[in-house]
């Protein structure tokens, strides 16, 4: 069955979505085109926090521009070219990169055709950013392509900032191959037990006295992680590994606003500033002139 699109509002806000028999993902435009619902139809089970229940929903704008502790935290983002604030060649880089509140239009024609396609054309660095999400069974493809406008190469930092909801008996499967994670300080600990008597595998921090994780896998090999339910539902994600070798993990049990959330983000950079990472001369942080690099990241539901 071809994906449907349908246009609706909520609490004032244009909200497009595409849906199969076996999976749905909905977005706003006006927040960066950001992914509010990714939804298993067949289980039911919602995969992005903030969106149910209904009585909870959060969308809404920061309190303050640039702030994204004030925005929703919820819902899946796209931070480039940066997370963490930052200058880098002479430009400030703002906090969660620029497309998170940049709005984003989707392309009507492409949405008739079954595709929702949002594209933004980045201030603090020269790059053309577009994503293309389509559906194909119980598939999301998140397609991507980002383009250097420079004559000069160009560092970023891409994150797939997906904030999932937390329910007791989650937990998240790496590759095998994975047998530390790297704190955003640097510390590299053992995975899963990061911490005694703690497994980050299952978003545990209780031990550990911590209300909040921020770690890094990799690099990986293979580009993928499965986030289970314990009663079965499960959402594997795919991506290629030798553009975006590591996961970004964060896990906020209360820490920040109450919630209880955790992000399983592919990322091409070891950290969260791209300051940090521009001493770096990996390829994978760099866009030569003009350049333009494409990949895909795949989000599949089963039940």
């Amino acid at each position: 069955m071809p994906a449907r699109h349908s246009l609706r509002r909520v609490a004032g806000h244009e909200v497009h979505t595409l849906a199969n028999k076996q999976v749905s993902v909905s977005l706003v435009p006006l927040y960066g085109a950001r992914v509010v619902s990714l939804k298993d139809l067949a289980s039911g089970r919602e995969w992005l926090d903030g969106w149910t229940p209904l009585s909870s929903r959060r969308l809404h704008p920061p309190r303050k521009r640039g702030e994204f502790l004030t925005s929703p935290l919820a819902g899946l983002d796209e931070c480039i070219p940066t997370i963490a604030r930052g200058r880098v060649a002479g430009r400030d880089l703002p906090d969660h990169g620029e497309t998170w509140e940049t709005p984003a239009p989707v392309d009507p024609e492409a949405a008739d055709r079954g595709e929702l396609v949002s594209t933004w054309k980045l201030r603090s660095l020269p790059l053309d950013f577009t994503r293309r999400i389509t559906l194909s069974g119980a598939t999301v493809r998140f397609a991507y392509s980002l383009t250097n406008r420079s004559a000069r190469p160009t560092p970023f930092l891409w994150a797939w900032h997906a904030l999932f909801a937390l329910r007791r008996g989650d937990r998240l499967e790496v590759p095998p191959q994975v047998r530390k994670v790297v704190t955003r300080h640097g510390q590299p600990r053992p995975w899963p037990q990061a911490y005694p008597d703690c497994d980050l595998s299952q978003a545990d921090l209780a031990a550990s006295g911590l209300t909040a994780f921020k770690g890094f896998l990799g690099p990986l090999a293979e580009g993928a992680a499965t986030l289970r339910d314990s009663r079965g539902p499960a959402l594997s994600l795919r991506w290629p590994a030798e553009i975006h070798p590591y996961i970004g993990l964060y896990i906020n049990r209360g820490k920040t606003r109450g919630l209880h959330q955790w992000a399983v983000e592919a990322t091409n950079v070891r950290g969260d500033g791209l300051h940090d990472a521009v001493r770096d001369k990996s390829p994978c942080h760099w866009l030569a002139p003009h350049e333009t690099r494409e990949w895909l990241l795949t989000a599949r539901v089963s039940a």
